[in-house]
């Protein structure tokens, strides 16, 4: 009995490990190796590989020219790519930049950039993102490269669009106006040299500029003591035949101060003056002859008759004497006075 249950034990055994070797254990070597490839790499598995960089200075930031490619993270590699200088700890995308130490600290491709004003130096200012010196600017509406005083604006070192370094533009209104231009006769101070229609260039040879129009023109010589004779060295022009009150056609008084020192006047012997402006003092009163009988002598001495000035500077031609008006620009002078005009 006990033969039989000992051969039945071991025939069941032997029947249950065939069973298992044929059906059972393939299942479990597939299971087993299906397992081991989705785990990890094996030696002749496939596997799901990452790009990974070196991260030498351990700022938690990698060195995109130093990549490899495997599974799993190697030591002292990261999966970022963004770090520009591996060997500073102190340089990666977190950094915080530090002004004026010449370095990207940052890694945003830019050295020494700014955030606000106080991130620069004494007179600087942060413009775009860099410390520039502050410069005041003026505005240059007409765009003719000088601006107005009035209008300005502090930036860096660029100008900004449509303003320029200068403020000397007296009306930014109107391009043909600022210093340098050319002063024409219209009422305007073209030039910006305060002094409205001055040295025209728009009227003729023997016109002044009166009220922005050109019109024939007259010299008018200073008359402090209103004795109808004036100052020769003060002169000034205008349109009109007749001076404005202070002011005289005629020119050859000596003494502007005094009315009764003139060319007309007889000399006082004794009182220590040229009355007559004839260039004597105190002296009897000499002869010139007067060729052409306009009143006024020459430089020759008579002998008799004659009369008592040698202010004549033409006495062939009546039409020249120093009383007469001068036009301007005629190419003579009509009135003795040296120029034209």
């Amino acid at each position: 009995m006990k033969t039989q249950k000992s051969l039945f034990k071991t025939t069941l055994i032997s029947y249950t490990m065939k069973t298992f070797k044929k059906n059972i254990l393939p299942i479990l070597l597939v299971l087993t190796a299906l397992f081991i490839i989705g785990s990890s790499c094996t030696p002749g598995l496939s596997c799901e590989k990452d790009t990974f960089y070196a991260d030498k200075d351990g700022d938690g930031f990698g060195d995109l020219d130093s990549p490899i490619t495997t599974c799993g993270q190697p030591e002292f590699y990261v999966l970022d790519s963004t770090d520009c200088d591996d060997n500073n700890p102190n340089v990666n995308p977190d950094a915080i930049e530090i002004i004026g130490n010449g370095i990207d600290d940052n890694c945003n491709g830019i050295v020494d950039e700014c955030n606000i004003d106080s991130d620069c130096g004494a007179n600087e200012g942060c413009i775009n993102g860099f410390c520039q010196e502050l410069i005041t600017y003026y505005a240059d509406q007409d765009d003719d490269g000088f601006g107005d005083a009035n209008n300005t604006t502090i930036s860096g070192t660029t100008p900004p669009a449509g303003y320029v370094t200068n403020d000397t533009d007296c009306d930014d209104t109107n391009p043909q106006v600022h210093p340098g231009a050319e002063e024409l006769c219209d009422g305007i101070d073209n030039d910006c040299d305060g002094v409205v229609d001055g040295v025209v260039i728009d009227c003729g040879a023997s016109e002044v500029c009166v009220n922005g129009v050109c019109v024939e023109g007259y010299v008018y010589y200073q008359d402090n003591d209103g004795d109808g004779f004036g100052n020769s060295a003060v002169t000034t022009t205008g349109g009109d035949p007749n001076p404005p009150t202070g002011w005289s056609l005629w020119t050859g008084d000596c003494d502007d101060q005094n009315t009764e020192v003139n060319v007309l006047a007889n000399e006082i012997m004794g009182n220590g003056i040229d009355d007559n402006c004839n260039g004597l003092i105190d002296a009897e009163d000499i002869r010139y002859i007067d060729v052409d009988g306009d009143g006024y002598g020459s430089q020759q001495e008579a002998a008799a008759s004659g009369v008592f000035n040698n202010l004549d500077c033409d006495d062939n031609d009546q039409g020249i004497h120093p009383y007469n008006v001068d036009s301007i620009g005629d190419g003579v002078d009509n009135n003795c006075d040296g120029i034209d005009g």
